[in-house]
């Protein structure tokens, strides 16, 4: 499978934010893949960054994710 780089903000605690490359698979056959020309920051993101990950300590119980995280992704 081939991959693509791109460049993502990266949570590691409360006030630990670094900017790293990080590959991502190319789309499959009933995937897209978009650019992203514009972004915001969510509000819980803020208090995150600031407070610390409460629950990201832990895996989430769906998606199984834990720190370090990329604010605002998802994974199915």
């Amino acid at each position: 499978m081939k991959m693509t780089s791109v460049k993502a903000a990266v949570l590691y605690g409360a006030r630990s934010l670094k900017f790293e490359r990080r590959d991502i698979p190319d789309p499959i056959d009933d995937e897209v893949q978009i650019k992203v020309a514009f972004n915001g920051i969510c509000g819980s993101d803020i208090h995150e960054y600031l407070d610390g990950m409460d629950l990201a300590t832990m895996p989430h119980p769906l998606t199984k994710m834990k720190a370090p995280l990329i604010p605002g992704q998802f994974v199915s």
